[in-house]
């Protein structure tokens, strides 16, 4: 049998030799007591579990001295690490520890070959599964439950992961932000007004361009522009949004109609909405929901005001469908949780690691959005329940079983 170890990854074969390893039945414990005056003997207050000390015999062969201080060098570079690595076995495959070397690396150097001990430390005293404990459920919804076994002989520490993975709906508006052209869209003079639709590329909330809807008229008759779509179903709620901009407060309005192809009638199928403060671009939302089969839906965007003056219009989503919106997801254990009081848009990814005590959102720090606490997860069967206001999630839950 060879004797071999694997330390960060590498194997110590052909670096050197092992002869023997002394590793510890349990890691040095420490009883913590408290004596009373007037009590016999003394007050256990439990047991501190201090570092796991492991210490591997070796031998470094070589062919002469030349090579002996080359086969030297070897063994420093393949030790030498100032943070802690996997260290596994080869009596022992499925477990790791996590160490670094410490303390004196004297070689006893007998002809051509060398001899001594080198001494790994374990700051973390626990062995860990060297395959992790790993859950992908892909459809999570509210009040979903799954069940987690750890089969270590210590409690764990996970680390979860809650995607939202659901695609983009499609947009029914074909031209959204003006890149290239106007088309898609039309311009109208209504009552009198006078103005135009341009592409601009001097302003624009995204890309390189924007739709200028200028008013020419003083008076309050309205230029307006619109784009139109069809094939919707009857009933159902249609996200629409858009970022929007003018010259003058509230100076852009915005809102559907549906149109009646048999009585030519026009019906508001959606909330009116504002551009708000005069010159900043402001994103507006609202739900569209059709009546009637048939007909199409135009998407009105007035300059209304009394007085000549510019609005812009860019990144205009009509949505085919509803987004999924993850809200406020929440895990629970037992009578311990945690939840993120925040939303996970399309392709967002909140990583919660419960040993570093860390909340990211796409690699950014939402840790004061967490509420609850960063539990640990006891031996054998333990269900989780996943709750959330709206949307449905991708869940990836991962530990590593770990013992004495």
């Amino acid at each position: 049998m060879k004797f071999f170890l694997i330390f960060g990854g590498v194997s110590s074969e052909g670096i050197f030799k092992i002869t023997e390893i002394r590793r510890p039945i349990l890691p040095p414990l420490q009883d913590i007591t408290m004596k009373v005056n007037g009590r016999p003997g003394l007050i256990s207050l439990g047991q501190h579990i201090d570092m796991r000390v492991i210490e591997v015999d070796i031998v470094i062969p070589s062919e002469d001295r030349t090579d002996f201080r080359k086969k030297v060098e070897e063994v420093a570079d393949f030790l030498y690490s100032q943070d802690t690595k996997t260290l596994q076995f080869f009596d022992d495959m499925e477990r790791i520890y996590f160490a670094r070397v410490t303390g004196d690396t004297n070689i006893e150097q007998v002809v051509n070959m060398g001899k001594g001990t080198i001494t790994f430390v374990c700051f973390d005293p626990l062995k860990y599964a060297a395959e992790p404990t790993i859950l992908l459920d892909s459809s999570v919804l509210n009040n979903s439950s799954f069940v987690i076994r750890n089969q270590g002989n210590q409690p764990v520490k996970p680390v979860i992961a809650i995607r939202n993975t659901k695609p983009i709906p499609g947009n029914y508006c074909t031209n959204p932000g003006f890149e290239v052209n106007k088309n898609g869209w039309t311009f109208q003079n209504t009552g009198g007004s006078t103005g135009s639709l341009a592409r601009d590329t001097s302003t624009f909330f995204k890309g390189v361009a924007s739709g200028k809807l200028a008013k020419t008229n003083t008076t309050s008759a309205i230029p307006r522009c619109f784009f139109v779509f069809s094939g919707y179903q009857v009933g159902k709620a249609y996200p629409f949004e858009a970022y929007i901009k003018s010259d003058v407060l509230d100076g852009l309005k915005v809102y559907a109609e549906e149109e009646d192809p048999v009585n030519w009638i026009y019906k508001q199928v959606s909330p009116t909405v504002y551009s708000g403060a005069a010159g900043s671009w402001s994103k507006i939302s609202f739900d569209v929901t059709p009546t009637m089969n048939g007909g199409n839906i135009y998407i009105f965007f007035e300059a209304f005001k009394a007085g000549a003056y510019n609005s812009w219009i860019d990144e205009v989503y009509m949505f085919t469908d509803q987004m999924n919106v993850i809200s406020n997801p929440r895990i629970e254990l037992g009578n311990e949780f945690i939840q993120y009081t925040g939303d996970l848009g399309n392709g967002d990814e909140l990583v919660l690691d419960f040993e570093k005590w860390t909340a990211k959102l796409n690699t950014t720090n939402v840790l004061k959005d967490i509420t609850g606490d960063f539990f640990e997860v006891p031996v054998g069967d333990q269900s989780f329940t996943f709750k959330v206001k709206q949307g449905d999630a991708e869940i990836e839950y991962m530990h590593r079983n770990r013992w004495l």
